[in-house]
């Protein structure tokens, strides 16, 4: 982490202090990068990867929301095939500059093939002036195929009710860097023999996916049991998938009999000495009491 701007984070940011720090995001973990300063001023704040020796056809993946719609942080990614310094990854051009990110999750895929054989750093570099907040998340270095599917959804629910139609379907992706024009999408329940596959014509850009219905449905029975289910993909653009490690989901649901019966939800108020506003949580639980008599 290099701070080069040296600025001081404005007082709702105050808890980004470094370059870059590890705070919640939606409640998962990333790192955040701020532009907001008091005084405003321009940010100049590098996060740098260990190094890492590539091998051929890499590929970078990552996220990089921007977390306030009206101030949009900008970046660059940057590389440096020496070691992890500031001076190392602005002596390369950069990889990727983005003026403002966008605020919903965005996934973000550089090709890194031109370096295959090297050790690499690779370099986040915020240099927004008097935005808000960067996210950088979901950091992957890997190898890329180019026919390489799989599925990354099943939409089933939790349960079912006995003798129901089952709908299976979710979301292919295509992680591999040719377009996907066809795949064959298979799934069997409970490790049967059987196997239902449907032969899909699609257009799936690199490293993009979409939604997918079998055509053949299963009826939920064995009340009281969980139906294991898998679904994957299989010769995607009508070759062998090199890269099977992805291919296949596993999901479960439960079938029910659809007898339901009333809920007596249980309530629990607690309270400590130095709480000042916890005597209150009495009056609240008589109040639920009145309008809801069989609470516990």
């Amino acid at each position: 982490l290099f701070n080069q701007d040296g600025r001081t984070p404005a007082a709702n940011v105050s808890g980004i202090n470094m370059a870059w720090v590890v705070l919640n995001n939606g409640g998962q973990p990333a790192a955040l990068s701020t532009s907001w300063y008091s005084p405003a001023g321009a940010a100049d704040d590098y996060m740098i990867t260990p190094a890492i020796t590539l091998t051929s056809n890499n590929y970078l993946f990552f996220t990089g929301p921007a977390l306030d719609p009206s101030f949009t942080d900008g970046y660059e990614v940057r590389i440096s095939t020496s070691t992890a310094t500031v001076a190392n990854v602005l002596a390369n051009a950069a990889l990727l500059t983005v003026a403002a990110e966008n605020s919903t999750l965005t996934n973000r895929q550089i090709d890194l093939s031109s370096y295959a054989g090297q050790t690499v750093h690779l370099a986040w570099r915020n240099n927004s002036n008097d935005q808000f907040v960067l996210a950088i998340d979901d950091i992957v270095v890997r190898e890329v195929v180019a026919n390489d599917a799989g599925v990354s959804e099943v939409n089933l629910s939790s349960s079912y009710v006995s003798g129901s139609t089952v709908t299976i379907d979710g979301t292919i992706e295509n992680a591999g860097s040719s377009a996907l024009t066809s795949v064959d999408i298979n799934w069997s329940d409970d490790g049967g023999v059987t196997v239902n596959t449907n032969s899909l014509t699609v257009n799936i850009p690199a490293f993009s996916s979409a939604s997918f219905s079998h055509t053949v449905t299963t009826t939920a029975s064995n009340p009281g049991m969980f139906t294991d289910v898998d679904v994957w993909t299989s010769n995607p653009n009508g070759i062998l998938d090199s890269l099977s490690s992805n291919d296949t989901l596993n999901t479960r649901f439960f079938t029910n009999n659809g007898t339901t019966v009333s809920k007596n939800p249980l309530l629990e108020e607690f309270t400590t000495a130095p709480c000042q506003f916890c005597p209150d949580g009495a009056v609240v639980v008589v109040s639920i009491c009145v309008v809801t008599p069989f609470v516990v």
